[in-house]
């Protein structure tokens, strides 16, 4: 196990993410040299505050890479595309080739341990809880679910030859302070109303943000965790309507609502993909198959054994998070 304060190297790549910048300042508390990966036109504000060396560099250039893994003992690979919707050959670029390049350089560098953040999305779309998969089980339209898919794969084939120990994360769904789901959320609410894909009813397996953070920071210290696979929530069993109600009685409002069919939702978002897909248009439409297959597929996760294992318990309880989250939207909008 690598012991706070020991000053060992670890390279954060995405670090100037939502959830990058949290791993980034717990692994600071816990007294480790950090570096952080970041494109070069990243927006470095969530960071560039914070005691760490920031590198400059692209997923798919090999040199760039060689030159910012040296040193390092650690890796946690969170950059990649997330997205509901986009072409698949860029999921691949970012999230597949760009995971093995990185691989290779650590190889080349000596690096011991490598800690990939996948997505419960891999999980979810197979609707299996065998950690090795098949492909054909992953809709091939989600592009982003199935290079998590393929990107996983690749890092448990190094790992399974001897060449880097290595773990896997999935994160579930993350909410917390310097969230644009989050953000929208509460902005939504702020008016009292949502509407819904479904009825509501649906078990979210919700994990707060700096809650994840610790996980991932005991993970990646932890030899034991070498080979292992780990599904982060924070465990409590909560409908996605009971968890925008207590935010508003927290706010002292009352919460409207209005429910959307799931197979309505359905059509709706297979019309608009075609319609967008019909006439190239690059952005992302109101509503996609993802999102509503994704809401289909929730559902209620307990706390990860292999994390129980490393005696990991959430810190941040779930009244206490919706609070740091209506703080942080009213801190943000106070000047609007």
């Amino acid at each position: 196990m690598y012991g706070s304060g020991k000053k060992i190297s670890v390279l954060v790549t995405g670090a100037n993410g939502f959830i990058g910048s949290h791993v980034c300042k717990k692994l600071l508390e816990d007294g480790f040299d950090v570096k952080a990966l970041v494109r070069r036109v990243s927006d470095i504000s969530s960071i560039k505050d914070m005691p760490i060396k920031i590198e400059y560099g692209s997923l798919n250039d090999i040199k760039d890479l060689r030159n910012v893994v040296k040193n390092v003992k650690i890796v946690i690979h969170l950059a990649a595309v997330m997205a509901e919707w986009g072409k698949k050959e860029y999921f691949e670029k970012v999230n597949v080739c760009g995971t093995r390049t990185l691989l290779d350089a650590c190889l080349e560098e000596n690096v011991k341990r490598f800690v990939f953040i996948s997505s419960v999305a891999v999980e979810d779309f197979l609707k299996s809880k065998y950690k090795r998969y098949t492909l054909s089980k992953i809709p091939v339209s989600f592009s982003y679910a199935l290079t998590k898919f393929e990107a996983e794969k690749i890092v448990m084939d190094y790992h399974d030859m001897g060449n880097i120990s290595a773990s896997i994360v999935r994160p579930c769904t993350v909410f917390g302070p310097g969230n644009p789901v989050t953000f929208n959320i509460l902005n939504c609410l702020k008016s009292g109303r949502m509407i819904y894909t479904g009825k509501g009813d649906i078990f979210v397996p919700y994990s707060y943000v700096e809650n994840l953070a610790d996980a991932i920071a005991l993970i990646a210290k932890n030899d034991s965790s070498s080979g292992k696979y780990y599904t982060v929530t924070d465990g409590i069993k909560i409908t996605q309507k009971e968890f925008y109600e207590k935010i508003c009685n927290k706010r002292g409002t009352n919460l409207s609502s209005i429910y959307i069919d799931i197979r309505l939702s359905y059509v709706i978002a297979w019309f608009l993909e075609n319609v967008y897909r019909f006439f190239n248009i690059k952005s992302k439409p109101p509503q996609t198959l993802f999102n509503v297959f994704s809401h289909r597929n929730c559902s209620f996760k307990p706390l990860d054994e292999n994390l129980k294992e490393l005696g990991y318990e959430p810190k941040i309880k779930i009244n206490e998070a919706v609070e740091k989250c209506i703080s942080w939207y009213n801190n943000e909008t106070k000047n609007i």
